[in-house]
């Protein structure tokens, strides 16, 4: 019998939805999706906006109501408030920035890439995994972040025609770098490259690292 799994969705809602086709249909799961949840980069920039801390352990409350064996947050900036929620989370918490960050190191991989949003490259919660295998971690120039932003807020998120040429940009840039792999650290990016707008084998999925390890779990 496997283990019941919850998901903290609506972080945002479409990389909810790719996490969910992911996951093995034939797991017990319960998803809490609050797409009102204040928007994490907004909050780490400036602690001044509204905080999702809240909303966060309010689906946490929900989900051990169900008495979850495994929770799942499919949103690499939330991983920062985790710190901040452990205390309320009674079971398995599969981290998707430990997961991932896991994988790159079993690649043997020395220098990565990282797309992700400007909360998510601010609060270093990817270096600091990172730094604990010593693994080189390089970022976007100025422009080609903010591109990644635009890709994240304006298109996935307000589900528009993604600018593939833009992405394609932030890649290469990572590339000239030195990066042996890139991490897509953005579930919006992985609803890029899972639904197959963009191919290239130096990518690393987070939400698919996600889903595999839970799969993996909820079956043991």
């Amino acid at each position: 019998m496997s283990k019941k799994v919850g998901i903290i969705g609506g972080l945002g809602p479409m990389a909810t939805a790719c996490l969910m086709n992911l996951l093995d249909k034939n797991i017990d799961m319960l998803i809490i999706n609050d797409p009102t949840t204040p928007d994490r980069t907004k909050y780490i920039i400036d602690n001044t906006s509204p905080n999702p801390t809240d909303n966060i352990l309010s689906m946490i409350d929900k989900l051990k109501k169900y008495n979850v064996d495994i929770i799942g947050m499919p949103c690499n900036t939330a991983s920062y408030f985790y710190e901040k929620v452990k205390d309320n989370i009674n079971c398995e918490f599969v981290s998707i920035v430990e997961e991932t960050v896991k994988l790159i190191n079993n690649l043997n991989i020395k220098t990565v890439g990282l797309l992700a949003t400007d909360g998510t490259i601010n609060s270093e919660i990817y270096k600091k995994e990172l730094d604990k295998y010593g693994i080189k971690i390089l970022l976007p120039n100025k422009d080609n972040q903010k591109n990644v932003m635009d890709i994240i807020y304006n298109e996935v998120k307000a589900n528009k025609k993604v600018s593939q040429d833009k992405l394609e940009m932030a890649i290469s840039d990572l590339k000239n770098q030195g990066a042996q792999k890139i991490i897509l650290g953005c579930t919006e990016l992985s609803v890029i490259y899972e639904n197959e707008l963009i191919k290239d084998n130096t990518l690393v999925d987070s939400i698919k690292v996600l889903s595999n390890e839970i799969n993996k779990r909820a079956k043991n």
